[in-house]
């Protein structure tokens, strides 16, 4: 079974991959995994090596068996999806052996240009399964994790102190692009923001998908939705070229300011 203590600390400092300075910040929900006790030990066996908020994507993935995404570049659909619409913004090419390198050389690794986390921390098959709830045992009882039996309670239990810590590094480290990719967390987004996608944001539809832009001072806001549910690979590229068009807009604008 899992290890109620080292499960705690796991939900309390775990947040993804890459550095906090990193250009581009991806937030989705929650990681894919979690169906057996097994593959979850062997994730927290993995990040306890390190013990920080970040780490490496690649060193985790082999940690845990998964190294075929960065010996081979095997495709891993959600990271496909958001290097596509990344080096769209860079203007650089989206060939699939062009994805396949950044997956395997630098994607969501210490020194690299990209961040990936998600708002909450523990592996899920999906959204519709919870199989905490079936793994719950008494020392989870006994440690105070009885927020485990519901998705719903765990939720409401660390969705506030995540978002404060998001919420510091983004005032910290003032990313220039933070993609949040989940249409149905957007009150989760809008509190990480401080402000509302609705009221202050932009609206725009690609194909049959909306999504939302909000540019502040420092870091454009960009939301679309789970990358799972996008079957068109041109849908990426679109969603990227908008947003490298804002960028443009506004370094000009930045430009106009200084002269």
């Amino acid at each position: 079974m899992i290890n109620a203590a080292k499960l705690e600390n796991y939900i309390n400092t775990f947040f993804g991959y890459g550095n906090w300075n990193a250009t581009y910040w991806f937030i989705g929900i929650e990681e894919n995994g979690g169906y057996s006790p097994e593959d979850v030990n062997l994730r927290i066996d993995s990040w306890e090596k390190y013990g920080t908020e970040l780490i490496d994507c690649k060193r985790h993935h082999v940690n845990i068996g998964l190294k075929r995404f960065f010996t081979e570049g095997l495709r891993q659909k959600t990271w496909w999806g958001l290097i596509r619409l990344r080096n769209t913004i860079e203007g650089k090419e989206i060939s699939t052996e062009t994805i396949r390198s950044v997956q395997k050389e630098n994607w969501g690794q210490i020194k690299s240009s990209n961040l990936l986390i998600d708002l909450f921390p523990l592996p899920s098959p999906s959204v519709e399964l919870w199989n905490y709830r079936n793994w719950y045992t008494n020392e989870w009882d006994n440690l105070g994790l009885t927020y485990l039996k519901t998705r719903e309670k765990y939720f409401e239990k660390i969705s506030k102190k995540r978002i404060k810590r998001l919420k510091e590094k983004l005032n910290k480290h003032k990313p220039r692009v933070v993609i949040f990719y989940a249409s149905s967390l957007i009150h989760f987004w809008e509190e990480v923001m401080g402000k509302s996608f609705k009221k202050e944001g932009e609206k725009y539809k690609i194909g049959r998908y909306y999504i939302r832009l909000l540019q502040t001072q420092n870091t454009l806001f960009v939301q679309i939705p789970q990358t799972s549910v996008i079957r068109n690979n041109e849908w990426f590229i679109s969603v990227g070229a908008i947003i490298r068009e804002r960028m443009v807009v506004e370094d000009l604008q930045d430009l106009k300011t200084v002269e």
